[in-house]
């Protein structure tokens, strides 16, 4: 006689919600990326409240500093959900939480790199711009600035014309998130170790063990 699965079990209920929370975002897939561009519009009013803030130095200032350092942390964390789907199907893993994060990645990665901009502005360019005084920064700055260069670029062509448009150029140009990974690890070490220097180290690692476990399949 089969054995049904008892309803209140843990692997029961996990499964359920995974799958149902699969269903809701596939069918709701258009909702869901017009909320993404209008939280990229409520983005930009912020960020332009922000730099006036900041420029005149009133009262809210510091807050939007804090703004600036909590940006940068959100930027590094959906940055790295977005390498989760490549790294786990090098490895051969599958599950319907990668695939529901690779069909909402371009936009998580627009959002990463508007994080980085308003936490690069505000920390960063936008002081120095006020303080009229531009001098070099430390190592660390540069790091960071290599790495939103580099994300502009990505974020300039995260859309389905440059997809068509450059073809297999567009695959190129989007390996370069393994060097922004190197830019992004040196950005927060240098500053000192943390959490975050640790977290990208270690999904540095992962990454390269995900080409190794890669190269291992295919050769075998």
């Amino acid at each position: 006689m089969e054995t049904l699965p008892l309803l209140g079990s843990t692997n029961t209920m996990e499964k359920f919600g995974i799958d149902e929370l699969f269903r809701v975002a596939v069918v709701n897939k258009t909702r869901i990326i017009h909320g993404f561009l209008i939280f990229y519009g409520m983005f930009i009013v912020f960020f332009f409240i922000g730099a006036r803030s900041i420029i005149s130095r009133d009262e809210f200032f510091p807050q939007f500093y804090d703004v600036g350092v909590w940006c940068g942390r959100t930027a590094i964390t959906l940055y790295l959900i977005t390498l989760i789907p490549g790294m786990m199907k090098r490895f051969g893993l599958t599950h319907k939480v990668f695939s529901l994060i690779r069909i909402f990645r371009r936009y998580i990665g627009i959002s990463t790199f508007l994080f980085a901009l308003v936490h690069a502005s505000f920390v960063r360019f936008i002081p120095l711009l006020a303080s009229g005084v531009i001098v070099p920064g430390p190592a660390f700055q540069t790091f960071g600035l290599i790495s939103l260069a580099l994300m502009f670029f990505m974020f300039l062509t995260s859309n389905d014309f440059s997809v068509n448009r450059l073809g297999i150029w567009w695959y190129r140009l989007h390996w370069v998130t393994h060097i922004i990974m190197i830019t992004v690890l040196f950005h927060t070490l240098l500053q000192r170790v943390s959490i975050w220097s640790v977290l990208i180290g270690f999904v540095v690692v992962l990454q390269i063990s995900s080409f190794v476990a890669l190269y291992i399949r295919k050769t075998q």
